[in-house]
């Protein structure tokens, strides 16, 4: 499992039920960014990512697994579990200060 040295997350706005956000991160030695959506129902954190830039270079399909990313359905998600579960912490900590 790669090591994440770096990780952070940004609520860019937010509308009536979801936020969008904007993060960096390190994955071994690889520098990431993404941007994506995020929602809370009840008291579970859901989220999808789009725009996912490698090195400062948008990344492939087939390159994503590379950097802790997997296509759930249509959607791209964390399937690294320390990078998924920063994602969710951080925007469940959005919605409770608001």
């Amino acid at each position: 499992m790669q090591e994440i040295a770096f990780f952070d997350l940004t609520i860019v706005q937010r509308f009536r039920d979801y936020v969008s956000f904007s993060l960096r991160y390190t994955y071994g030695d690889h520098i990431c960014s993404a941007v994506g959506m995020g929602w809370m129902s009840e008291d579970k954190v859901s989220y999808y990512l789009n725009h996912v830039v490698l090195n400062d270079q948008y990344v492939l399909p087939a390159k994503l697994a590379a950097i802790g990313i997997s296509a759930t359905g249509m959607q791209l998600v964390f399937e690294h579990s320390q990078l998924d579960a920063l994602t969710k912490s951080r925007i469940k900590e959005f919605y409770k200060k608001s």
